[in-house]
Order: C-alpha cells, then structure tokens, then sequence
C-alpha cells in the first residue's frame, strides 16, 4: 500500500462515523456535544482536503497542514484550556517522546541496524508504551500521542536539514505513522482497562465468596 492511504482511510471512517453519530458517545455527557460534534466534523473535512497541502517556512522548510499544523494548533488549544492538573506531566512525556523520535532517527541514519522494525510501526509501539505508564485516561494519551510525534517529527526534519537541502515535515509516511499510534493506543488502552474491569469484577466475587465459605 503507498504510503498515505492509510491517514486517508482513516479520516475517512472517522469523518462517516461522526457524520452519523455513530462517534456521539465520545461526547454524550458534554453540555457544548452538538457543538463538539459540528466541530469535530469540520476538522476531520479540512483534513482530508489539506492532505497535500504544504505551508512553507522558508527555502528548505515546509510543513503538511493536514498532519503537522492542524493538529499542532488542536493539541496547543488542548493544552491550554487544560484544568486536569496533568498538564505538566503531559509537558514532560510529550517532550520525551519528541526528543525519543527525533534521537532515534539520528541514530537510524547513523546505524541502520538499531531499526529493529520499520518506524512506522516502531514508534507508533514504543509510544503506545510509554503512554501507557502515564495514564489510561484516552483523550490525554490522543493528545500526547499527537504532540509528541509532530514534535519528534519537527526536530527530526529540522535535524536532516544538514544532509538534504529540502525537507517536508509530515509526509504522506508521518500521516500514516499518527494514525497507527492513534489507532493502536486506543485499542491497547481500551483492552487494558476491560482487563481491568474483568480483573476486580473476579476478585470481588471470588473475595466474597472465600469470606463466605470462612
């Protein structure tokens, strides 16, 4: 598969299910859920219509709207309106996991033998991980997922700049990598936290059970 249909797939299924409010659930208690919802649709059409579309920043830089500079100003928006009390701890792994990309693809140019997969799959696991030690709470793992590799993937282009005299931040092989990430963390997450429900559901039931039996 070229690289790019997997984003476009993606956003695809996405911008159905919203539109059919098969995604109402995500925001059924919010007060502002039509709105959201409006919202939440408009993202995901400028994103499919941005796809291509590149925002240059001088001679040698240019950054992909659809997977870089939407989404940067989504998650700087999040971040600040946050009131969890999680903020500074999201600071800090989003600033781990960007300096974890943007060092391993230096590395990988250095000795490709350290690319134990191919990195599309590779930082979309080890994020998935390291997201999964900070919290099981989805919509900040989506953020941090997010802020993370756009901002490994700005460094890391920034980094190359040395070697090409071109770079494109947020290709078509970034796009597909973030939605992996986003798709595999919401799965993990989603069966850990099943795992959990099913763990307690048995240890209350066989701990009443032994104190009966007691």
């Amino acid at each position: 598969m070229n690289d790019g249909y997997i984003f476009m797939i993606g956003i695809w299924i996405l911008f159905i299910l919203a539109v059919t409010r098969w995604l109402d659930f995500f925001w059924a208690h919010h007060p502002h859920k039509a709105l959201i919802r409006k919202g939440v649709i408009i993202v995901l059409a400028m994103k499919l219509l941005t796809q291509e579309w590149y925002l240059p920043l001088g001679s040698q830089y240019a950054i992909n709207v659809s997977s870089i500079f939407i989404p940067a100003l989504i998650c700087g928006f999040f971040l600040w309106r946050d009131r969890s009390g999680f903020l500074r701890q999201m600071m800090a792994v989003i600033l781990f996991l960007g300096v974890f990309y943007a060092v391993s693809h230096q590395l990988f140019l250095w000795d490709p033998v350290l690319m134990v997969m191919p990195t599309m799959y590779m930082f979309p696991v080890f994020f998935t991980l390291f997201l999964l030690l900070a919290t099981l709470h989805l919509p900040q793992q989506w953020l941090m997922m997010t802020s993370g590799m756009i901002l490994g993937e700005i460094v890391h282009k920034w980094f190359l700049l040395r070697y090409v005299d071109y770079v494109v931040v947020g290709d078509a092989a970034f796009r597909d990598q973030l939605v992996i990430g986003l798709c595999l963390v919401t799965a993990v997450t989603l069966t850990a936290r099943l795992g959990i429900k099913v763990y307690q559901y048995l240890y209350h039931k066989f701990h009443s059970q032994w104190k009966e039996e007691g």
